[in-house]
């Protein structure tokens, strides 16, 4: 999996990473545009996951000054493209596989993310149209089990489930039986071969209900989370590589424009756009996760150390004391945590008590930046459930420190350990 862009704001230092290029295959010998189009549109579908990283390709670059808004409407990949060709849109984020297909249906994407761009990259080169760097994010197929399947098996990764597929049974669309990347492939390549296959309608469904071990359901759906499944890696690239990709208009194209661009695509992560996808379920605006996972990932120039709210040497005035035996709990409700300031002992354990059904965490950090590495991070931030730390001295030295939910980052306050 690609490593994680974290440290780098969408200023000028972002800029220079990339000055040099425009993040496509042949971007070195490709003339950007003679005078800057800070105006810019971005085209999304109507599915939640498009929305939400539009919103993040909006949020970052009207952070570096550029004016741009999204257009939700499109209803599939093929209104996109057309919109970008008419010059409607100027940039939106596409999945590889579908992309190269629906350029050319003959096409057969392969696994890898940046060779499946190279594939499509002369495909769009004739509508003036290129692609930047591929996310690690690859929302198509994937094989995916219970958690407890997977802790009674060892299943982390498709080859693991070799020596057992002949006691499991797969669920999936009946044109799995012939389809070269489902059956057909997971035996050529993997060496897994199911005791039993089910045609389901909905395999998510059915392995719900127990009528199937293992089912393929798109990587990032929000079921992944809500049922605490585990999404088993394909670590041989069997399937085609869906990553969400940008895909700008060559007449607007610059080196500053792709590197904001490229900075989102390194900054996503499968694990975090699950979360991000079952947040859209509860109610949550595709805009405020943007913004939320920009921050996160320190790509707004808004949030540094520099400016990020101090810890003072001494707890504030007001600051409740639960200092005492047994399990101090924060309790999260209405988007709220029930206090922004505790005192504990470092033999206590910390409790979130999450009472709504979105997910949060309660993460204890090194500073008030909220950056990782994370000192405590109770999260499994599927709502209506009970995480207990273990004693905080384990991990958190004495003193004053920041804790978040990452997911929901105003909810915040202070934790004192003494």
């Amino acid at each position: 999996m690609v490593r994680k862009l974290r440290s780098v704001t969408a200023g000028a230092s972002l800029m220079a990473i990339v000055a040099a290029g425009c993040g496509g295959p042949d971007a070195d010998q490709r003339t950007p545009a003679p005078e800057a189009i800070r105006e810019l549109r971005v085209g999304a579908t109507q599915d939640p996951e498009s929305q939400i990283v539009a919103q993040m390709y909006v949020r970052i670059l009207e952070d570096a000054d550029f004016q741009a808004d999204v257009d939700a409407d499109h209803a599939s990949q093929a209104e996109i493209l057309e919109a970008l060709e008419a010059g409607r849109i100027d940039v939106a984020p596409l999945y590889l596989a579908s992309l190269a297909r629906e350029l050319d249906p003959e096409a057969s994407p392969p696994g890898d993310p940046f060779e499946a761009r190279a594939l499509v990259d002369p495909l769009l080169d004739d509508r003036r149209l290129e692609p930047l760097d591929p996310s690690s994010v690859n929302s198509g197929e994937g094989l995916v089990v219970s958690s407890e399947t997977a802790e009674e098996l060892g299943l982390r990764s498709v080859g693991d489930l070799a020596s057992a597929a002949d006691r499991l049974t797969l669920g999936g669309p009946a044109e799995c039986r012939e389809t070269p990347t489902c059956l057909p492939g997971l035996a050529e390549v993997y060496g897994v071969e199911f005791g039993r296959f089910r045609a389901v309608g909905d395999p998510a469904d059915a392995l719900e209900a127990g009528a199937v071990d293992v089912a393929i359901v798109p990587a990032t759906s929000a079921r992944i989370r809500e049922e605490r499944w585990v999404v088993l890696e394909d670590d041989r690239a069997l399937q085609p590589a869906e990553n969400v990709t940008p895909v700008v208009r060559r007449e607007v194209l610059t080196a500053d424009l792709a590197a904001l661009l490229n900075a989102v695509s390194a900054s996503l992560d499968r694990a975090e756009m699950i979360v991000y996808n079952r947040s859209i379920e509860f109610g949550e605006a595709p805009g405020t996760v943007a913004i939320l996972h920009l921050n996160n990932e320190r790509l707004l120039g808004g949030v540094s150390a520099e400016n990020a709210p101090a810890i003072g040497d001494e707890p504030p005035a007001g600051c409740t004391d639960a200092r005492g035996p047994g399990v101090v709990e924060i309790t999260a409700l209405d988007r709220a945590f029930s206090t922004d300031c505790l005192i504990v002992s470092g033999d206590q354990r910390i409790s979130l008590v999450n009472e709504d059904s979105l997910p949060h965490t309660l993460t204890i950090t090194g500073d008030a930046t909220y950056s990782p590495p994370f000192l405590l991070d109770l999260d499994e931030s599927l709502g209506k459930q009970t995480l207990t730390s273990e004693p905080v001295d384990g991990s958190v030295e004495p003193g004053g420190w920041p804790f978040v939910c990452r997911y929901h980052t105003w909810m915040a306050g202070q934790i004192w350990v003494r």
